[in-house]
C-alpha cells in the first residue's frame, strides 16, 4: 500500500549529495532515511523558530523562544559531545592495544 505521507522533492548540489552518499554508506542507513532522521531530530528548533517568527510577527516578545532554541541546541550538541568522547575513547583504547 503506498504511503500517505507528504513527499518533498529535494535537489542538492553535487558535493552535498556526494557527502550524503558517503554517510548513508558508511552507516548502512539508505540515504532518504538519513536526510528525514536529521529533520526529525531537528524539528523541535523549527517549531521554536517558527514560534519566534510569529511572535516577531505579533510584535509580541520572541526572547523565550530564542531562549528555548538556545537551550536545546546546546542540549544536542552536549549529546553529541558525549558521543563523540565516547567513540574518541573507544578508538585510543583499541590503537594502544596495537601496541
Amino acid at each position: 500500500m503506498p504511503s500517505k505521507k507528504t513527499r518533498v522533492n529535494l535537489t542538492v548540489d553535487d558535493d552535498l549529495n556526494a557527502l550524503l552518499d558517503d554517510v548513508a554508506r558508511l552507516t548502512g542507513t539508505p540515504k532518504a532515511r538519513f536526510i528525514l532522521e536529521i529533520l526529525n531530530d531537528v524539528k523541535p528548533m523549527l517549531v521554536e523558530l517558527v514560534d519566534a517568527m510569529e511572535s516577531a510577527n505579533k510584535k509580541k516578545d520572541y526572547i523565550p523562544n530564542l531562549a528555548r532554541m538556545s537551550a536545546l541546541a546546546n542540549a544536542k550538541t552536549s549529546i553529541i559531545n558525549s558521543e563523540m568522547a565516547e567513540l574518541y575513547s573507544g578508538q585510543l583504547d583499541w590503537v594502544e592495544g596495537d601496541k
